[in-house]
């Protein structure tokens, strides 16, 4: 059976990855695009996320799925691009300080809370005392992970770069199933433009701190996120569904330059500012399925911000679907809309 994916982000990388694995003849169609929400993501897969501190849809399943997938894709690619990382998570209310003392008395969140004691952070940062460790966090180089896998495919002569329409697709690969893995494109120009996207654009800084050593995650009024880069950070990211174009923004520097301000006392230098558009899903839930009226179209897309760590387990169940028939979970089905 032969597939062509449409798009080469998380989703598209994780779909042609388990069908190939299972045999499957897989082309991927990609435009590469350095700005892309797959790219410029900080691949932080966090199992305990909001405000209330709510443990991530499917956490239990997604989480070691994932980390035995990225691991077995290393080996692979014969490349390091998964990190493990303590998750610091600060509490700036006593609201907050009582929804983790709930959460501390839950054996459903008992793995992912490393005790019950409040962390001290480090002098160089605000609310000190005020924060908790999050156990189970990993750090996906997502920039490496996608730009080496992409060279992968080309060298198996897997990947047509450029864009190309749907029908193009069609007419060059009459009797595959054209599958649109391709974030916010699948907006518009596709058959499943009808279906309900929030884009939701997101702007970060990658951000030099000279002298300064963060060994965790710092989750709060902005996340700052160590990168392999000596004294290099992301810090983001932004979220908003009104916006003029997927550039990054004066406002949106002003917004995080606010809350690192808010978040650190020693000075920093932004050495970049990034933005993206996310694809969103009015009911933060992934699109996944067939169209309607032909059978040959399918989709997979809509991960939002947890796509490094939802991808590889529902990119692996699909793959039962489109292989052998399997049904969709119906959370993450597009007939729920279609």
């Amino acid at each position: 059976m032969r597939f062509v994916i449409v798009g080469q982000g998380i989703s598209g990388t994780m779909l042609s990855w388990h069908l190939l694995k299972k045999g499957a003849d897989v082309t991927v169609a990609d435009e590469y695009q350095p700005n892309s929400s797959s790219h410029i993501a900080g691949g932080l897969m966090n199992p305990i996320t909001g405000r209330r501190f709510v443990k991530t849809w499917m956490a239990d399943t997604i989480f070691p799925f994932a980390e035995t997938v990225y691991h077995e894709m290393e080996s692979v690619l014969n490349v390091k691009f998964l990190h493990p990382i303590p998750i610091h998570k600060i509490l700036y209310t006593t609201e907050a300080i009582n929804d983790w003392s709930t959460r501390c008395g839950d054996a459903q969140y008992k793995p992912y809370l490393c005790n019950e004691l409040l962390v001290e952070l480090d002098q160089q940062f605000y609310f000190t005392k005020h924060a908790f460790e999050i156990n189970g966090g990993f750090w996906v180089n997502s920039t490496l992970l996608l730009n080496t896998y992409r060279q992968w495919l080309k060298n198996q002569n897997r990947l047509i770069e450029g864009y190309h329409t749907w029908q193009e697709l069609q007419h060059q690969f009459p009797d595959a199933k054209i599958i649109f893995c391709n974030g916010v494109v699948s907006q518009n120009k596709n058959p499943f433009a009808a279906l309900p996207f929030t884009p939701t654009k997101g702007e970060i800084l990658m951000v030099e701190i000279p002298d300064f050593n963060l060994p965790a995650v710092i989750n709060g009024e902005i996340t700052l996120l160590p990168t392999e880069q000596p004294h290099i950070y992301y810090a983001g990211a932004t979220m908003h569904q009104r916006f003029d174009n997927d550039k990054p923004s004066k406002s949106g520097l002003y917004e995080l330059k606010a809350a690192l301000d808010a978040t650190l006392k020693v000075p920093y230098k932004v050495v970049d500012h990034l933005a993206s558009v996310r694809p969103a899903v009015k009911d933060r839930r992934p699109l996944v399925g067939f169209h309607h009226t032909s059978k040959n179209m399918a989709i997979f897309n809509g991960l939002g911000t947890k796509g490094f760590s939802l991808s590889p387990y529902l990119a692996s169940t699909f793959t039962d679907t489109l292989l052998e028939g399997n049904p969709i979970l119906p959370e993450i089905n597009v007939a729920r809309f279609l």
